[in-house]
């Protein structure tokens, strides 16, 4: 695995991490906005060690990242990486904090970790087995 791969790896643990802290703490805006991070850092991994790219873009879209990744993705993955997406912005400026707690409630951060998990259960072997 290349060095940069495991900066992206190690911080995307992290932020995964905290995405569970998050939910012990009832804090669901944060787990949708950490879930993304996460996932952003995992996908710039891939990036990282599929491509000769050493240090990926400083964008959030990850079905963009994906492509840049060259990942072969599932419609149900490509739907949920837009879906991602289109929290990000919410999640990472919360303008009315109260408004969104309702918008993410527990069902709907639990759900949001979960599909993370499959995701990074289904991406994270394939990075770390890359031959290099």
């Amino acid at each position: 695995m290349k060095k940069g791969t495991e900066y992206w790896l190690e911080t995307s643990e992290y932020d995964w991490d905290t995405a569970h802290d998050m939910m012990k703490s009832k804090r669901y805006v944060y787990v949708v906005f950490m879930c993304h991070l996460s996932t952003e850092k995992l996908i710039k991994g891939a990036i990282v060690e599929f491509t000769d790219i050493a240090v990926p873009d400083k964008i959030h879209d990850l079905k963009r990242l994906a492509d840049t990744a060259k990942l072969e993705l599932t419609e149900t993955q490509s739907a949920f990486l837009n879906n991602l997406t289109d929290h990000q912005a919410k999640t990472r400026y919360p303008a009315d904090i109260k408004k969104w707690g309702k918008t993410y409630t527990r069902e709907y951060a639990q759900k949001i970790l979960d599909q993370t998990k499959e995701f990074r259960e289904w991406l994270l072997p394939k990075v770390k087995s890359e031959k290099s």
